[in-house]
């Protein structure tokens, strides 16, 4: 048994000698890609990041913005360039190519100039609106089904507290607030409410929550604003819809009342319990 279980030991020893023997006798394959790292200027950046997807190797641009990473030969490996305040790059190198064309940084835009944004009296860019305003169309307020406009808009706008004043069904009223500040409502460019206005009529409703509203209505701006334009008619583009939507509301619990006799009964027990002295 000794002898079987000690030849068994430098069997497996043997085996193992000649794995590690294979992995230093083989070498790792791999390929270097150069390139070079440029801003929208053409002007080489220097210290950028480049990183290897196969093989997670790394390396920085030097002063030229020039570079040399190892990717994997065999196989299509990616490159990934990274820098802050830059959009991230990431590109694929198939095997055998060993050059890679400039590589254009571009800066991370937190305001898109190209962005139109339609205001209620013009349109303006990205670039040119300084205040704070929120829009939402009238197909996201269809997606939440409700008979009011002010409560489909309930968690869909930043800043903007909806507080229901009556939840009479069929008298509903609620109030909009920004950064505690009531808003008042325009439909259209005229103050009124949105008792019966349904969301399918909607266009887009947009909250202007600073004073950049002030500019636009005077004192009557000078807090914020919820703008609702409702649809309008197209030329050359007929379309009906019609859309039917029924509800009902019921309390959770209702209150269980003792008869008129038990209810008398408890009532005049109460008095005598209080002090107050029967007559008649």
């Amino acid at each position: 048994m000794n002898k079987i279980l000690r030849n068994l030991l430098i069997f497996t020893a043997l085996l193992a000698f000649q794995g590690v023997m294979t992995l230093e006798a083989q070498e790792v394959q791999t390929a270097t890609v150069t390139g070079q790292v440029v801003d929208e200027d053409g002007t080489p950046l220097p210290e950028i990041t480049v990183k290897g997807f196969n093989l997670t190797s790394s390396t920085l641009t030097d002063a030229n913005g020039s570079f040399a990473i190892t990717v994997s030969p065999g196989k299509v490996d990616r490159v990934v360039i990274s820098e802050s305040g830059f959009n991230l790059i990431v590109m694929e190198v198939e095997p055998g190519r060993t050059t890679i064309d400039p590589v254009t940084l571009v800066k991370t835009r937190l305001i898109d100039p190209d962005r139109l944004t339609d205001l209620p009296y013009r349109a303006m860019t990205g670039d040119r609106i300084v205040g704070a305003v929120s829009v939402i169309t009238g197909a996201e307020l269809q997606s939440y089904p409700s008979d009011n406009i002010l409560e489909a808009l309930m968690g869909r706008i930043p800043g903007l507290v909806i507080t229901p004043f009556n939840t009479m069904p069929g008298q509903e009223n609620f109030g909009a607030a920004i950064r505690g500040n009531w808003a008042p409502i325009y439909i259209d460019g005229v103050p009124r409410s949105v008792i019966g206005l349904s969301a399918s009529e909607v266009e887009k409703i947009e909250v202007f929550k600073d004073y950049s509203s002030l500019a636009m209505l005077g004192l009557s701006g000078s807090s914020p604003v919820i703008w609702i334009t409702t649809k309008s008619g197209d030329r050359y583009d007929r379309k009906i819809s019609v859309s039917a939507e029924y509800g009902f509301r019921t309390p959770t619990t209702l209150p269980s009342y003792v008869d008129a006799y038990d209810y008398a009964t408890l009532f005049n027990e109460a008095r005598a319990n209080d002090g107050v002295v029967m007559t008649g």
